[in-house]
């Protein structure tokens, strides 16, 4: 095997898997795992602050974070996806990359048209479901056209 070619730069570190969740539905989410840690269960690795989280990241050697959102009923994903881009925009001028996550629900009406805005409008760039907490199938039919669009 050839040694590895010094030209080409290290790969970045990427966490996949952050989640920055705005005003009231950060806090019922850290107040649920809050409640766990209470019982021992696991330790929070994180504050809640999103500043802080990024800034021990970068610590950490992370380089760029994918900030996921997630639609746990109808009628949130708007409001999630815009407040991706304003923690994204938050971040603009951290060492820490800030890639804004979009969400749908099936339930949503027309799927499509809201990750269409979430990416046209909002420039976001992952597409994030949580099937157990929506309660819905990741082949559920109605996110056929919001496949697409993210595709």
């Amino acid at each position: 095997m050839p040694p590895p070619d010094a030209t080409v730069p290290p790969s970045p570190v990427v966490d996949a898997h952050v989640h920055l969740l705005p005003g009231r539905i950060g806090e019922k989410v850290r107040a649920f795992f809050t409640a766990g840690e209470n019982r021992g269960a696991f330790t929070l690795a994180y504050p809640s602050d999103h500043r802080a989280v990024a800034d021990r990241l970068l610590a950490e050697g992370v380089d760029e974070i994918w900030n996921l959102p997630y639609s746990h009923r109808t009628g949130v994903a708007e409001g999630l996806n815009e407040a991706s881009r304003v923690t994204c925009d938050a971040f603009a001028g951290h060492e820490l990359s800030v890639i804004g996550g979009a969400t749908v629900h099936p339930s949503d009406d027309a799927p499509a048209a809201v990750v269409e805005r979430a990416v046209d409008t909002h420039g976001l760039r992952v597409l994030k479901l949580h099937c157990s907490v929506g309660d819905f199938p990741v082949d559920d039919p109605r996110l056929d056209g919001a496949y697409a669009v993210a595709q």
